[in-house]
Parts: structure tokens; C-alpha cells; sequence
């Protein structure tokens, strides 16, 4: 989780390493939001790439397809026509999906 305070002490403490070195300051709010939304950032790719749930997404979405083509051998690979890519692609949208609705619900 993001710790606005502690993010905020990190960019004053910058800050006047800047003001020594005579460099522009950089405005509090808009580094701790950037530092903020990189941070989310990283959590959600991090659930997307290492979540346990992976697993389980790709599974289904390979037996839909399966079905979907009446071909129970059909694989994903390649890079056109629905393969290994695009494969990688649909199980990524659908974690990323999961990964929100999971934010929201810890955010309300």
C-alpha cells in the first residue's frame, strides 16, 4: 500500500537537496501523485504477471475456445488468428479486469 506521508517526506527531503544544489524545485502534490499512480501501477501489473488466479483465467478461456471451435486439441500459438499472443493478451485484459473490481472494493 502507498504511504502518502512517507512519500511526501522523501519529496521535501529532495527538495532541499535540490534548493542546495540550486536546482528548480519540483511541486510536492504532483511528484507524491506520480509516486502514487507508479506504485499502483506496479501492484497491478505484479497481481497481472505472479497472481495465482492466472492459472485458473487461462484454463477457462483455452476450454471457451476449445468449445468454441469444437477443436479440444487447438493450442495457442503464433502470433496472428487468435494465437499464442493474442492468447496472452485476452488472459491479461481479463486479470487486469479482476485486478480492478478487487481495487475498487478495497477502495469503497
Amino acid at each position: 500500500m502507498f504511504d502518502k506521508r512517507a512519500a511526501r517526506r522523501e519529496i521535501e527531503k529532495r527538495n532541499r537537496l535540490r534548493a542546495k544544489a540550486k536546482l528548480p524545485l519540483v511541486s510536492v502534490e504532483e511528484e507524491r501523485r506520480r509516486n502514487e499512480e507508479a506504485a499502483i501501477q506496479k501492484e497491478r501489473d505484479d497481481f497481472v504477471h505472479r497472481s495465482p488466479l492466472r492459472q485458473r483465467v487461462s484454463d477457462k478461456l483455452l476450454n471457451r475456445i476449445r468449445r468454441r471451435l469444437k477443436n479440444p486439441e487447438w493450442r495457442p500459438s503464433g502470433v496472428l488468428s487468435g494465437g499464442g499472443y493474442a492468447f496472452y493478451v485476452a488472459v491479461n485484459n481479463r486479470l487486469r479486469r479482476i485486478w480492478r473490481w478487487r481495487h475498487r472494493q478495497d477502495n469503497s
